[in-house]
């Protein structure tokens, strides 16, 4: 928002650009200001939604491993193991403590059949302009 082609830079073209006499600019002064302050709102934010979710960020972390791109093949080294550690902290936060340990152990063994799923969902289905990072889409658009 605070880049050279952001909203802000964008509002005040266009404010210049209708140059109506009913309509005040703001000086140049206001607009260091307005910048100082949404800088200092955003980092402010930013550092609020951090501390919130710093908890749950090894979760959220845990599921790219369904990023189709992220998957290798089935030649490479370290497909068998691909996702294990990301799995079972999964398994852990969503089956945690004993009264939980079939579907616990349940979710891990049948990772092993779905990371299989996904590496032929992205060698057949995935648009090769995306496998090849060519495109303005991605593989979650």
């Amino acid at each position: 928002d605070l880049q050279p082609e952001g909203r802000l830079q964008l509002v005040l073209k266009d404010l210049r650009a209708r140059d109506q006499p009913d309509q005040s600019l703001p000086t140049s002064h206001q607009e260091t200001q307005l910048k100082s302050f949404l800088k200092k709102y955003v980092d402010a934010l930013t550092e609020n939604i951090d501390a919130r979710f710093q908890e749950s960020s090894p979760v959220l972390d845990s599921f790219k491993i369904f990023d189709l791109l992220s998957v290798p093949t089935k030649t490479d080294d370290g497909f068998s193991e691909y996702g294990s550690s990301m799995i079972k902290k999964l398994a852990d936060h969503y089956f945690p403590g004993p009264q939980h340990a079939e579907d616990h152990q349940q979710l891990i063994v049948e990772w092993q059949k779905a990371k299989y799923d996904l590496l032929q969902w992205k060698e057949n289905d995935l648009p090769q302009a995306i496998r090849q990072g060519e495109g303005s889409i991605t593989a979650t658009d």
